[in-house]
Parts: structure tokens; sequence; C-alpha cells
């Protein structure tokens, strides 16, 4: 289960941290990240570099959480949300790549295909990047990624006629 729940569950993470922004829901997104980074201090990592790199940014979300303006609030989750959705496709890309050209070694995929004989690493690759791309797809229908409406006016007065 887990060599198939990675790839998904990022994509997933991605599309949801997109929505997230989308219903203006900034806080409870570093609130989610703060509770995934204790979950990771407690249970999984223990060594130095991991406990490092989790402190950093769980001090860094909290520092913004309790003096960080709200547009600063809105750029960091934004760019958090953006490197979570280019990372799930990448990987998602790069696992599919390496099952088409080397099958034996293309990790996750590989895994799964020895865990079912029927389906091999190419086919668990295919799966794993059409997965994010549905992903990306149902976000742009759902039109997650128009995050703003900008701040240009288009009403032109022309002479001798109506604003446009």
């Amino acid at each position: 289960m887990t060599c198939a729940a990675g790839y998904t569950i990022a994509s997933l993470i991605a599309y949801v941290s997109f929505w997230l922004i989308k219903k203006k829901k900034h806080i409870l997104f570093i609130d989610m990240l703060l509770g995934i980074i204790i979950i990771n201090l407690i249970l999984w990592v223990r060594n130095p570099y991991g406990l490092f790199w989790l402190a950093s940014f769980g001090i860094l979300f909290l520092a913004i959480l309790i003096k960080g303006s709200k547009k600063a609030i809105d750029n960091l989750v934004l760019l958090i949300a953006s490197v979570l959705l280019v990372e799930s496709v990448s990987t998602a890309y790069d696992i599919f790549i390496i099952s088409l050209i080397q099958p034996h070694a293309a990790g996750d995929a590989t895994n799964l295909s020895q865990l079912t004989a029927f389906i091999p690493a190419q086919g668990w690759g295919i799966f794993f990047f059409a997965q994010a791309i549905f992903f990306i797809i149902h976000g742009f229908k759902k039109g997650l990624f128009r995050l703003g409406e900008g701040e240009i006016q288009h009403n032109y007065r022309l002479e001798g006629t109506k604003e446009y």
C-alpha cells in the first residue's frame, strides 16, 4: 500500500492545498503542515539532518502565523502549494520515464510490479503519471489555479463613446 499511495497522496495533497487556497483557508493549510511536521518528528525522523529541517520549517511556520502579515502568509502558502504541485507531477513523470527505460530500477513501480505479477512496472509508471495529470486537469476544471482577479481595470473611455 505504501508504494501505491506515495505518488497518489502527493498529487492529492497538492490538489487539496490549492483547494484550501481557493477557499481562503491559508491558516488551516499551515496548521496541517505543522501537524505533519509534528507527526514526523514524533514517529519517523531520527537523524539530525531531518530533525534540523523539520524544526526549522516548524519554527518558520509558527513565526509567520504569529508575526506574519496576511500577505506573507498568502505568499508562503502559495509557494508551498506550487512546490507540492510541481514535485507531484515531476516525480510521477520521472518514475514513468524510468519505468519505460529501466523497468527493473523504477523504485515503487518495480516493487508493485513484483507484488502484482499481471501489471508490469511500465503499467504502474503510466498509472502514477496519469493520476498526476488527472489532478492537474481536474484542478484547472475546478478553477483552482485562478487565484486572483488581478488589479487591472479594463474600463476605457473612448472619445464620443460609452465606457467599455
